[in-house]
């Protein structure tokens, strides 16, 4: 059996639930209309009492005896509404904006937070498909800070900056310990008996997700969505008693999914551990026979080494003094750079075969100064310096890219002029792609009809020489090296990957003949055909 997408089919029970077609309606249920009632009422009390204040941009939805949505504002006018509602609900349901159902829509708090305190302060990070996660805290010993944001339980905590995919993650906080929240975060508390649960079950359906792509405001790496903006969110209330129901049925539901997704990614691991076990055994040799006929390595190297010195000569290319020679001599490795040579035997892990060679980074690259780069600094990459797209624009490539596999994610353009400024960051067909911030290590190889373009500062750009590694191998051997590239990410907030000169100088690359690398990567698709079969 194959894999059941247990993302897609958590989203689609959230849909259901919130449009009001997981559960059949009970017509002697009090309509949520009332339930709305009573929370003006109560919102009344409380700007009465001083508690809160009154928001002048207030308004009432209702539906008139023509059966259509009205919006009633707070200076006595009223606007048809009906072409705004997002989609139909049941008999008994009502539509309201966030803003007139909650006390209040506060921003977190802005001061700095320490590693060990009091109090947690709840970040971006900790809030995970609904839930709060409590691992990676920080904290707070300041007292007002704890006043003024302390959190109570049925809190929903909403995800006001972060990547265009994930801004306005949400998630409700249940517990009675002490916490508040930091400044990337809106907290809504919500008025009268709206179950908490079912509005988090709202702010997580694809409904949700939709309105926060259309509305946030995008900067180069992030994305913003105010309070203001989310206040005029449409939310679908239920009767109370449906909201009950409903949320007793999704909780049960999603469990079952969670269970599901639990033993699929067991199942996944074992393809995973497979997986690796086989690319083990490619990268030392040991998957396919070799061929005696193959051409040893050394003396393609030789004649790449050739082609270079020749390049060197005519001005074409500029000599690496600090590049890298391994040679195989009485049974040992050495290292020869700038004239020095060293034995380097305790870093090599294994024996390969004697038809293959080991070599850096540099010497399986194109002829070329900007066969390995790093996208430009940020400064050098402006949002101010983006255009509208067209026929003459320049793309901007994007770890979404190497992430999403696809030329077709990004919205970042550059005129002519600055591509030509930028040149040295020109990506081109063959060209692999690595993303370099926060993920690490997704790799994409540049098609054909890709558009012209540059990187931006959270990729990396290799181009091959395929004379010596074909990409297909070069990306498997690669995808060995990943967690490894993961170690040694620098960075706090957000790990990037290590500078190009540690890549050219830290890694080996055990390199096969071509023909024997061709023999490998048929054998692996053979065997991870056999793997998925297995593990189905």
């Amino acid at each position: 059996m194959e894999m059941i997408d247990t993302k897609a089919l958590r989203s689609k029970i959230l849909d259901l639930a919130v449009r009001g077609k997981l559960i059949a309606q009970d017509p002697n249920d009090e309509p949520a209309s009332v339930l709305l009632e009573h929370i003006r009422e109560e919102k009344e009390c409380l700007i009465k009492d001083k508690k809160i204040k009154r928001n002048k941009n207030e308004s009432v939805i209702f539906k008139g005896d023509d059966n259509l949505h009205y919006e009633q504002f707070a200076d006595g006018t009223v606007k048809l509404i009906e072409d705004e509602i997002p989609f139909e609900v049941p008999e008994g349901w009502s539509w309201e904006r966030i803003k007139n159902i909650t006390e209040s829509l506060m921003y977190g708090t802005s001061k700095k937070s320490q590693p060990e305190g009091k109090v947690p302060v709840l970040r971006m990070g900790n809030i995970q498909e609904g839930e709060i996660d409590w691992t990676s805290l920080v904290y707070t010993n300041d007292a007002n800070e704890i006043q003024k944001y302390l959190l109570k339980p049925n809190d929903i905590l909403f995800n006001r900056t972060n990547s265009r995919e994930l801004v306005g993650k949400t998630s409700i906080f249940r517990s009675n310990e002490n916490a508040i929240f930091a400044g990337y975060i809106i907290r809504l508390r919500f008025l009268g008996n709206i179950v908490p649960d079912f509005i988090n079950f709202v702010m997580n359906s694809s409904y949700i997700f939709q309105k926060n792509q259309e509305v946030k405001t995008d900067g180069v790496s992030q994305s913003n969505i105010n309070a203001e903006k989310l206040g005029n969110y449409f939310i679908p209330i239920p009767p109370k008693h449906e909201q009950g129901k409903i949320v007793n049925l999704v909780n049960t539901a999603l469990s079952i999914n969670k269970e599901l997704e639990q033993k699929q990614s067991e199942l996944k691991q074992l393809r995973v551990q497979l997986n690796d076990k086989v690319l083990s055994l490619a990268v030392r040799g040991k998957l396919v026979p070799q061929d005696p006929n193959d051409e040893p390595v050394s003396v393609l190297l030789e004649r790449i080494r050739e082609e270079k010195e020749r390049l060197i000569a005519e001005g074409k290319i500029k000599r690496n003094k600090n590049e890298s020679t391994i040679v195989r001599r009485d049974n040992s490795y050495y290292e020869i750079v700038g004239g020095k040579e060293r034995n380097i035997d305790d870093e090599i892990p294994f024996e390969i075969p004697e038809s293959w060679e080991v070599v850096r980074l540099p010497e399986i690259l194109a002829f070329d100064k900007n066969s390995i780069r790093r996208g430009p600094f940020g400064s050098a990459l402006k949002k101010t310096l983006f255009i509208p797209y067209s026929e003459a624009a320049y793309k901007v490539y994007e770890q979404g890219n190497a992430i999403r596999k696809t030329i077709d994610y990004g919205q970042y353009y550059i005129s002519a002029e600055y591509f030509e400024e930028l040149r040295n960051f020109e990506v081109k067909p063959g060209d692999i792609i690595i993303s370099g911030a926060g993920t690490i290590g997704e790799t994409y190889v540049i098609p054909e009809n890709a558009p012209k373009g540059i990187i931006n500062q959270a990729l990396l750009k290799i181009t091959l020489n395929n004379d010596v590694i074909l990409t297909e191998y070069f990306l498997l051997v690669f995808n060995s090296l990943v967690e490894k590239l993961k170690d040694n990410a620098v960075g706090t907030a957000m790990k990037n990957l290590a500078s190009v000169k540690f890549l050219k100088s830290d890694y080996f690359f055990y390199l096969p003949p071509l023909s024997e690398q061709q023999r490998i990567i048929d054998a692996l698709s053979t065997y991870a055909a056999s793997i998925s079969t297995l593990t189905r």
